[in-house]
């Protein structure tokens, strides 16, 4: 299912996350932390960004929203029909992968990946290790950047959010 020709893109500053979080092996805090952050620091405005998530409901992912003071932006929105995901995919300005924080996990891709990759949209990754095949594709690839630390995370979107303003989209390579 590719994104041809693309959808019309969200006006927000939009970073959507499909489908399953596997608790203890995936962990959206860093994003949290950074965006925390670039707000505080006002780099972001708060009022141009919204993080989605589409899949089963966590109640340990929304008390980690609230900790990180991002319940006004970040939102859960549960399950929802597969090519209503991709839709949610295609209009977004960003992707968010969550990559497995677990070194002897790096050789593994996720097929979330590839599914992303039919949306034509940038792909942030977190988690994860340096160096790992899904920093190693998306390097090869340009679709997208691995951020494994919430500094890597911030310089990231500092940059993905510059582009934004300046055109009002992120450009997929």
């Amino acid at each position: 299912e590719v994104n041809d020709p693309p959808a019309e893109l969200a006006a927000k500053f939009t970073i959507t996350h499909t489908g399953t979080i596997y608790t203890g092996k995936q962990e959206p805090s860093k994003l949290f932390a950074a965006l925390r952050d670039l707000i505080s620091d006002e780099a972001i405005d708060l009022k141009e960004i919204e993080v989605r998530f589409y899949g089963r409901k966590h109640d340990w992912l929304d008390k980690e929203i609230e900790q990180h003071g991002l319940s006004s932006i970040v939102k859960q929105y549960g399950i929802i029909p597969r090519y209503t995901a991709v839709e949610k995919q295609r209009e977004s300005q960003l992707l968010l992968l969550l990559d497995w924080d677990n070194s002897q996990e790096k050789g593994v891709y996720t097929g979330k990946i590839f599914e992303y990759f039919g949306a034509r949209r940038p792909i942030l990754t977190t988690g994860g290790v340096a160096g790992n095949v899904v920093d190693v594709l998306l390097g090869e690839t340009k679709v997208g950047i691995h951020a494994p630390t919430v500094e890597d995370i911030k310089a990231a979107l500092i940059e993905f959010y510059k582009e934004y303003k300046l055109t009002g989209k992120i450009a997929y390579n």
